[in-house]
């Protein structure tokens, strides 16, 4: 439950979102990382998935303007409905979240 909160908090607005993606570059600039796996094992609220998305966008974007070699990887386990399922594979429910 927490971990939703937390989530949610994250997510609530646009711009929150877009600060944390580019607090995680500037992470992965200083620690020498290639990018990021970004896993969520919880339920999203389903108003907030423009948020997630706009999340990942702008972390990809931004970490390719530090590292344009790094890569941010999206597991597949939050629909675009915001259910917690695992799809194994690239579909209609997923895809749009790269």
């Amino acid at each position: 439950m927490k971990v939703k909160l937390l989530a949610m908090r994250c997510l609530l607005l646009k711009s929150p979102a877009q600060m944390y993606a580019e607090r995680l570059v500037e992470l992965s600039t200083c620690l020498g990382f290639d990018g990021w796996m970004i896993n969520i094992e919880n339920e999203i609220d389903e108003e907030q998935i423009p948020n997630l998305k706009g999340f990942l966008s702008h972390l990809t974007k931004f970490l390719h303007l530090s590292t344009s070699w790094a890569l941010v990887i999206w597991y597949d386990s939050v629909t675009i409905h915001g259910d917690l399922e695992w799809q194994d594979h690239l579909n209609e429910k997923n895809k749009t979240f790269l």
